[in-house]
């Protein structure tokens, strides 16, 4: 049985995952029942107090139908479906779910009241699992390369077709095929090494400045010489300019030139282009890989091609996204949604692909809780907003979930949030930035774990386009290309958080211009920025409060708008000079052994020595903190919980044990 759980105490999280998938999946996913029918003879038929509904579409305890009345509900006479359940909720009902995969997508239509909420809950921790994928089943195995569009390895390949039904909203961006739960990669070249990346600028063919049009790319020692069938369903995915890239159907090819629809971003004039082909069903060349016909066949369906992970394709193992979100809030509020496995939705349009969220937008919401779910294997076409996401939400919460593995997606977006808090999460491989907040007004990011972040727009946590008072406290952030990135904000506090920023360098960049108000970064640990540059602020109006702090290097560029006192730099950026005009503060100190202030980081212990550097270093910054408006976060606290010495605190996020 998966059990979810709240953020692990720095690094945890990675064994747990590796040992148990990250709660794993159920034992539909395996295409077999005989481990689901074990487990339902375990699970309770007791009918519980209280006024409850069930779910019960596997029939655990009894039969269910959707044309019972609320009165008729009980533990052995469920509901079928979610979609019904939510349709005759009321103020105060809590729809228990039972154990079981739902092939649905909801949409609620009914809002709680200030309190009494309409809850949609996993009975008793059970696997509940709102499914996107169907089964596809008969594959054909090709007997010629013919037969597979020419692939020299075509003896290990088969295809398949998607149906009518579902065809046309399927193409190679969005089909996102899983054998079991293991996720199938669209052929590419060159190959990613990690194929969840298909963004992975760094591994893409580079061509000279010029080589990249709006509409073509020239680049003839690679692209010459091959049959125009090699182009006939294939992508052209090319880096341009503001960091992302575009996904365009090759429409022809001649002279070692493709040619596409205009990409909606130039690519860069001042450095090499980067590109990669996707999709091809001639670039199939290891287990795992697949290609999408890009036109319909005569009878409405479209052709897939799949060289299989493992083992026969035709063991009722392999899914394609069928759906296009899993629980739409629609614009309700007063809403709780608790401990569901939320995967595989898909779609090409604005919203598609979210697991959980807004995919209804429009006026404000209030108080919707999404709490202990587990959300992955959800995929957008290009951008997607995100495997969690809530729009113009007050008073929200997202609450010790799990945000895993969306491809193309930010794992976490609140877009509007007023008073509202993203905590306890952990967000790993997420397609584009872990945490997102547009124009958030008195929100919080705390007590989150994200790693994983590649690719573009990798970015970890973001506050962007005129937020006022975000509060960013004890996340840990790791392995992971991206970073803090800030913008056009009012009022930022970063305060207890520890970054290890081996992979991407920077820990905190300020982007663009018009900041404001007051940015504190206090009692932070960011460590092994293999370039010294752990903190960026570019001076874009803000006043900065820059205190009891463990950096490896800190650039602001002009000095004369920082309040810097008590941090320990364990190497200095380049402007960190006498030449440059740059000195220590009071109490300030360079110290590059880590060491030397920290129990063992490069184990992932960041605890400071109690007869270190950092130990009680660092000043009373009590009477800067902004208590007063965020009154739930306890600012006396460290990262771990621990109580801090206010008046001769550590320096750094953890206090001395």
């Amino acid at each position: 049985m998966r059990t979810k759980t709240k953020k692990c105490f720095l690094g945890f999280f990675f064994l747990f995952f590796l040992v148990t998938g990250c709660g794993g999946g159920s034992s539909a996913d395996s295409g077999g029942t005989g481990t689901r029918d074990q487990q339902r003879q375990k699970l309770s038929c007791e009918q519980p107090q209280g006024d409850f509904y069930f779910v019960d579409g596997a029939g655990v305890c009894g039969t269910c139908s959707d044309e019972i009345s609320k009165a008729e509900n009980s533990i052995d006479n469920a509901w079928c479906t979610i979609a019904h359940a939510a349709s005759v909720s009321q103020p105060g009902d809590t729809i228990y779910i039972r154990d079981g995969e739902y092939q649905e997508s909801i949409t609620l239509s009914q809002s709680g009241a200030d309190g009494s909420p309409i809850t949609f809950a996993a009975f008793d921790s059970e696997d509940v699992i709102l499914e996107g994928g169907d089964y596809l089943n008969n594959w054909v195995r090709c007997d010629s390369a013919a037969a597979c569009g020419g692939n020299p390895n075509w003896q290990n390949i088969h295809y398949n077709y998607i149906p009518a039904e579902k065809a046309s909203e399927t193409d190679a961006l969005v089909a996102n095929l899983f054998q079991g739960d293991q996720m199938l990669a669209v052929a590419q070249e060159p190959d990613m090494p990690d194929p969840f990346y298909i963004d992975d600028i760094e591994n893409y063919y580079s061509i000279e400045v010029g080589g990249q049009t709006l509409t073509t790319i020239t680049d003839p020692g690679r692209l010459s010489g091959f049959h125009p069938s090699f182009w006939q369903d294939a992508y052209a995915l090319m880096w341009v300019t503001h960091n992302r890239v575009e996904f365009r159907k090759i429409d022809s090819f001649m002279n070692g030139t493709i040619s596409f629809a205009e990409t909606g971003a130039p690519p860069y004039d001042d450095r090499d282009g980067k590109y990669s082909i996707y999709n091809g069903v001639q670039q199939i060349d290891n287990p795992g890989e697949y290609s999408v016909g890009h036109n319909l066949e005569q009878n409405g369906t479209r052709k897939i091609y799949l060289w299989p992970l493992y083992g026969n394709a035709n063991n009722n193992s392999i899914r394609f996204s069928a759906r296009n979100y899993g629980i739409n809030i629609n614009r309700q509020s007063y809403v709780t949604v608790q401990g569901l496995t939320v995967q595989r939705y898909t779609g090409s349009e604005l919203i598609h692909g979210v697991g959980i969220g807004s995919v209804t937008q429009g006026g404000e919401i209030n108080e919707v809780n999404i709490i202990n779910n587990e959300v992955r294997f959800n995929r957008h076409a290009t951008r997607g907003y995100g495997g969690i996401f809530l729009f113009g939400c007050n008073d929200c919460a997202i609450d010790s979930n799990i945000v895993s593995e969306n491809v193309r997606h930010a794992g976490i977006f609140l877009s509007n949030p007023t008073r509202s808090v993203v905590k306890n999460n952990l967000v790993y491989k997420p397609g584009q930035t872990g945490i997102r907040y547009y124009y958030a007004d008195q929100s919080s990011i705390v007590n989150n774990e994200v790693s994983g972040c590649s690719g573009s727009h990798a970015n970890t946590i973001t506050v962007y386009l005129w937020s006022n008072d975000v509060l960013i406290a004890n996340n840990y952030i790791h392995d992971s290309l991206g970073y803090i990135t800030l913008q056009r904000s009012n009022n930022i506090t970063i305060y207890n958080n520890i970054i290890d920023a081996t992979i991407s360098k920077i820990a905190v960049q300020e982007f663009q211009d018009q900041s404001s108000g007051t940015w504190i970064l206090a009692n932070n640990t960011f460590i092994n920025s293999s370039n010294s540059t752990s903190v960026m602020f570019n001076n874009y109006g803000a006043n900065y409060i820059i205190k009891n702090n463990i950096l490896d290097g800190s650039a602001v560029l002009d000095e004369d708008t920082v309040d810097r006192d008590n941090n320990i730099y364990t190497g200095l950026m380049w402007n960190q000079g006498t030449n440059y005009g740059w000195v220590l503060a009071e109490n300030e100190i360079v110290q590059e052994d880590l060491n030397q202030i920290l129990a063992d980081s490069a184990s992932g212990d960041y605890t400071p020595l109690a007869n270190g550097y950092a130990a009680s270093a660092g000043q009373d910054i009590s009477n800067i903190l902004p208590s007063e408006i965020f009154t739930n976060f306890d600012f006396d606290k460290d990262f771990s919980g621990a109580q801090r010495d206010m008046n001769n605190p550590t320096i750094g996020a953890l206090e001395v044990r």
